[in-house]
């Protein structure tokens, strides 16, 4: 599963729910700002990153805690101070 891929990273939380998403939180417990691909996707309630993009069509993955250093083509979306994640694929 993708979200696999995040637990024991540094301001990476993985909620799991019933169905076995994996939804990305910060500090706090704050839904992270998730881009696939440079768009904006946010995260809903009960679905996760294993609902979004397979860990087989992943080509990258960026993590920004916090504001600082995120580059603008992930800053798109509404204001994040709790982190950012940028997820490419193939």
């Amino acid at each position: 599963r993708t979200s696999d891929l995040f637990y024991g990273l540094a301001g990476v939380r993985v909620l799991s729910s019933r169905r076995g998403t994996g939804t990305l939180t910060g500090r706090g417990g704050c839904l992270l700002a998730l881009y696939i691909n440079g768009m904006y996707t946010p995260q809903q309630p009960g679905s996760g990153i294993d609902d979004m993009v397979s860990v087989l069509d992943l080509a990258g993955i960026e993590i920004y805690n916090g504001v600082g250093g995120v580059p603008p083509e992930l800053q798109l979306g509404p204001p994040n101070s709790c982190g950012t994640i940028g997820v490419w694929t193939k």
